[in-house]
């Protein structure tokens, strides 16, 4: 009787077990047909929607005449934009990928709720950069065509205006072991490739933005937007003192940058494996803009 009970109970364990492996096999393949999902959709949404333009006259090599600056066919060239009082130069002495990006046609075939493009050369990041109108967690779980996906998109929040002319705008992707999404920020945990990769690229329908990296380290995980009021230039002022604050132990920094409450930042924000309670941020101040 005895053996025939521990027999049952040794068969119950082995069906449990065996439950149990073939439940974490479901969420594994999932899981990876999710990232695998999410890779193919950027690189469908690239070859549809965008259009790697030919290098134009290089802004350097504009000259200037009494009406103002004027390139090699004579066509008047604007050499600044103006951010809420400030005046921020063109592409003049950087290598700026240029890329025309049919967002017209992205919005109404794929998803409306798009409305700017991410690129981040060194790493995988180069995504569509989407807003949910009414749930800020909407894409964590759903892919850029809306659909349930465990991968979700990269995201910004109600906290921010789409025009990216807040002073700290903050961009969320999730940390697939697959490496899309924002896996690939961790690169940046190598001191030499932050210098070497310094550039956040921008393009909405109006503009295209550089950003110039001079962050990348671990962090709580509390809210950015609601826990300092960076829109208040002295709550602003405040935030980018606590992060030149943070040791070298946390991450790497170019403190040859000059950041203040006068300028405009970007952050990418992801998880840490193993650390629920920490986000890893790569940083950025905004150094040139061109209308397009």
């Amino acid at each position: 009787m005895r053996s025939e009970k521990r027999d049952k109970i040794q068969m119950m364990i082995i069906v449990l077990c065996t439950l149990v492996f073939l439940v974490c096999v479901i969420h594994l393949i999932l899981y990876l047909n999710d990232s695998t999902r999410s890779t193919r959709q950027a690189k469908n949404m690239k070859r549809e929607y965008i259009f790697v333009t030919e290098e134009q006259v290089a802004p350097d090599k504009n000259i200037e005449s009494e009406s103002g600056f004027i390139n090699a066919t004579g066509e008047p060239v604007n050499r600044k934009v103006t951010i809420d009082g400030k005046e921020y130069p063109d592409f003049t002495g950087l290598d700026v990928p240029r890329r025309n990006i049919d967002f017209k046609s992205m919005q109404s075939e794929v998803n409306g709720d798009i409305y700017a493009w991410v690129y981040v050369p060194g790493t995988k990041v180069d995504y569509p950069v989407l807003q949910n109108a009414t749930d800020d967690t909407y894409y964590l779980t759903h892919d850029n065509y809306g659909d349930k996906a465990s991968c979700g998109s990269v995201y910004t929040e109600k906290h921010n205006c789409k025009d990216f002319n807040d002073n700290h705008n903050v961009l969320y992707g999730h940390n697939m072991k697959s490496g899309a999404m924002f896996k690939t920020l961790r690169n940046y945990d190598d001191k030499d490739f932050l210098f070497e990769n310094k550039y956040i690229y921008i393009y909405t329908p109006e503009d295209t933005r550089v950003y110039e990296i001079y962050a990348a380290y671990a962090y709580t995980d509390e809210h950015l937007l609601e826990t300092f009021n960076t829109e208040n230039r002295i709550g602003f002022q405040q935030y980018l003192d606590k992060v030149w604050d943070l040791g070298d132990g946390c991450g790497h920094f170019d403190r040859q940058m000059s950041v203040n409450s006068g300028d405009k930042i970007i952050t990418l924000s992801t998880c840490i494996t193993g650390r629920d309670n920490n986000r890893y941020l790569v940083q950025g101040k905004l150094i040139a803009v061109e209308a397009n």
